[in-house]
């Protein structure tokens, strides 16, 4: 863990502003900032720390094996949510799409593309999407693979937190959307009761493969470091998910307290198979728009 009196002075990677020590997680320190709230992990980790994290096992723990209730029902929210902000078979960039889940589910009423960090997650979303393989590409968000292409709207479905430089990133992709366009992205909410309630018990604390934990207020200020956009809608919301992955969460958060024998039967069938939908409160879903679209700020239906 880095030497916390390094990081009493350092700035906020959004608005610049001073930050405090909050808590350590992981052996992970967690700074917030005083003006915007952003939470934000003191310590930037290594290309090999990230190859580690997001390597094949990242894909194919129980994190990611197939719910079809959960996946159906989440993804049907999110392509609801595209389909209020883009016209039908407008060109859509699913950035962080991993092994192209919402590419699968979206192609029909839209021209999707689709890149990841991992090479591995889109040699698999290639394999599910075989007709779509020339616009599924590898690399990291903040290096613009898409630097010839501009799109109607892009996609970032639990993805922001997992960057170090946000403000750089809205940079990035605005710059890919044509003007009116929309970013969608959800990512979770840092300021909802069950994260101040958990604190680094919730099951999204899980830097360094979190790096940027989100308020409203901190995303507004992302939006207008960035430039050039405005937050035209939000909610908080909470999730479907199986047994499953519910328990890989627990034991992924609090080892001790549910240890893998407690949680060996909620990966077993037929408990693996039950989705459920648990009304945390703790995803944030917001829309950007890009300058020249009218801007109206209020919550979008579920």
């Amino acid at each position: 863990m880095a030497d916390s009196q390094t990081h009493r002075s350092a700035e906020c990677r959004i608005c610049g502003s001073s930050v405090v020590f909050q808590f350590a997680a992981r052996n992970e320190e967690l700074w917030r900032c005083r003006a915007c709230g952003f939470l934000q992990v003191a310590e930037e980790p290594s290309p090999e720390t990230l190859d580690a994290i997001y390597s094949q096992s990242y894909f194919t723990s129980s994190k990611y094996k197939d719910d079809p209730v959960a996946l159906s029902r989440e993804n049907s929210r999110r392509l609801k949510m595209l389909s209020e902000c883009a016209d039908a078979h407008a060109e859509v960039l699913d950035a962080g799409c991993s092994t192209g889940d919402f590419v699968a589910y979206a192609k029909d009423s839209f021209q999707m593309y689709g890149n990841d960090y991992s090479e591995f997650a889109i040699q698999l979303a290639q394999e599910r999407n075989p007709e779509l393989a020339d616009r599924l590409m590898a690399g990291r968000l903040e290096d613009s693979v898409w630097s010839d292409r501009q799109f109607d709207a892009i996609c970032l479905w639990d993805v922001i937190e997992h960057i170090w430089d946000p403000v750089q990133a809205l940079q990035d992709l605005l710059a890919h959307v044509r003007p009116g366009g929309a970013i969608l992205l959800s990512t979770p909410a840092a300021d909802s009761m069950m994260a101040r309630a958990l604190g680094v018990y919730w099951p999204f604390m899980t830097p360094p493969e979190h790096l940027s934990f989100f308020s409203l207020d901190a995303f507004k200020a992302a939006a207008r470091a960035a430039g050039n956009c405005q937050v035209v809608s939000y909610s908080r919301r909470g999730k479907w998910a199986n047994l499953a992955f519910i328990a890989y969460k627990m034991g992924r958060i609090a080892p001790k307290w549910f240890p893998t024998a407690l949680l060996r039967p909620f990966q077993m069938w037929p408990l693996k198979k039950i989705s459920i939908y648990v009304p945390t409160g703790d995803i944030l879903y917001v829309v950007i728009r890009k300058a020249t679209a009218p801007a109206t700020v209020g919550s979008i239906s579920s």
